[in-house]
């Protein structure tokens, strides 16, 4: 019970930090001025969603109940650094072919729409990360 507690305490704190967080990555997509700016902020906001979820992995990754899981001793694929490194991998990739595809490197456009790209991929992953947090906390109560 003490568990399910503090993981909601940490999720309300969670929810407020990300709020606030939230309200100065419009702020600054309002006051950008041109693409550059514009993909300043998406890279920011998407710097700062990276870190959240490297803070949730490493949570996950000593938590005794992803042990089996996360042995490095088993496939290279099977533990949270290797999957984290491959997603990046794999999002840095679409990303670029994405925003490649709006101007062939020849504008801003590209640019703008891969920072976006980032972001939104980014966000997805959070996303990921937040359910399985939900379903280890849903069976670590019973």
């Amino acid at each position: 019970m003490k568990k399910l507690y503090t993981a909601l305490a940490v999720g309300c704190i969670s929810l407020s930090a990300n709020n606030l967080m939230a309200a100065e990555y419009d702020d600054c997509l309002a006051k950008a001025m041109n693409d550059s700016e514009i993909a300043m902020c998406n890279n920011s906001e998407t710097a700062r969603i990276m870190r959240r979820i490297q803070s949730r992995y490493k949570a996950l990754s000593s938590n005794k109940y992803f042990t089996s899981w996360n042995d490095k001793t088993l496939s290279a694929a099977q533990n949270f650094q290797s999957l984290f490194n491959q997603w990046v991998e794999y999002r840095d990739r679409y990303c670029s072919l994405l925003g490649y595809t709006f101007d062939q490197g020849k504008g801003t456009v590209g640019m703008v729409q891969t920072s976006q790209c980032l972001l939104d991929v980014t966000n997805r992953f959070a996303s990921d990360v937040e359910a399985v947090i939900s379903v280890y906390n849903k069976m670590a109560v019973n």
